[in-house]
């Protein structure tokens, strides 16, 4: 991609590097941590077997700043965590992932490897679906399929935000 920029009298063209996720040096091997800092947003893992509604998702919270894994499975969003589970501060699932995979199942076992992690669940399925144990949770957040950009963004900075 180029960014044209004008000078008096002439037009420059600067070659500008934008990289998607999966093309990022951490992911090529290389040990770069894209968006680390002090000023960086959290890292969010996105899990939804719904391609459309996962991509939807991650430009939106990309959008707001949030650094973003995804995965379309169980076994992805596993293999992610054991890779980012330091990172990870919060987890946002489907909670019907197909077959006998769940989101909920998902969040109960990785708070059990992180009890600091934050959950949003994004489904047709909240809140009825929630086992007793995570309906009460004072980390799990459900927004309610199909919702508005402003909500999800709004409860996952919220869920965030809660200590």
């Amino acid at each position: 991609m180029t960014e044209a920029r004008r000078a008096p009298g002439r037009i420059e063209h600067k070659k500008m590097n934008h990289f998607r996720h999966a093309e990022t040096p951490e992911a090529v091997g290389l040990g770069f941590r894209p968006n680390s800092g002090p000023d960086c947003k959290p890292l969010i893992l996105v899990v939804d077997d719904e391609e459309f509604l996962r991509s939807l998702t991650r430009r939106l919270l990309e959008a707001e700043g949030y650094r973003i894994l995804e995965a379309a499975d169980c076994d992805s969003a596993r293999t992610l965590w054991q890779k980012h589970k330091g990172d990870i501060a919060l987890l946002l699932a489907d909670i019907a992932l197909g077959g006998a995979n769940s989101g909920w199942q998902l969040a109960a076992d990785f708070r059990r490897e992180n009890a600091a992690l934050k959950v949003v669940f994004n489904s047709g399925h909240c809140p009825d679906a929630l086992p007793g144990n995570l309906a009460i949770e004072p980390c799990c957040w459900c927004v309610q399929k199909p919702c508005d950009a402003a909500r999800l963004t709004q409860t996952v900075r919220l869920a965030l935000e809660q200590s």
